[in-house]
C-alpha cells in the first residue's frame, strides 16, 4: 500500500509531489487529490516524484493519464519525475511514455 504521499516542496516553480510504495485503485485518488490542490494553488508545474513507487496499475495509469489532463487544462504542466522502473515499464508497455514530461531528479 502507499504510504503518506507529502508534498515535499511547493515553490514559485511549481510543487513537488513525492510518491512511495504502489499506486492502484486502493491508493490513486490521493495522487489527484494532491495534484488537483495544487492547481487550485495555480502552480504552474506540479512534479510527481515516482523514483520510490514500487507498483503501478492501470488505475495508476488512468490517474496520471488524469492529472496530466487536469494539468493541461489550467494551463499548466505536469512532469514525472524519475519514475521508477515499474511505471517507466507500464508507461513503455501501453505506449503511453511520449504522452508525458519525464526529469531526472
Amino acid at each position: 500500500m502507499m504510504s503518506d504521499v507529502p508534498v515535499a516542496r511547493v515553490h514559485e516553480q511549481g510543487a513537488r509531489i513525492v510518491v512511495s510504495g504502489e499506486i492502484d485503485a486502493s491508493t490513486a485518488h490521493r495522487i489527484t487529490e494532491l495534484v488537483d490542490l495544487q492547481l487550485e494553488e495555480q502552480n504552474v508545474v506540479v512534479r510527481l516524484d515516482l523514483r520510490d513507487t514500487s507498483f503501478c496499475d492501470s488505475a495508476g495509469l488512468v490517474t496520471l493519464l488524469d492529472c496530466r489532463a487536469a494539468a493541461s487544462n489550467r494551463g499548466a504542466r505536469l512532469v514525472l519525475v524519475s519514475p521508477s522502473d515499474a511505471v517507466l515499464r507500464l508507461l513503455e508497455l501501453t505506449g503511453l511514455e511520449p504522452a508525458f514530461e519525464t526529469e531526472p531528479g
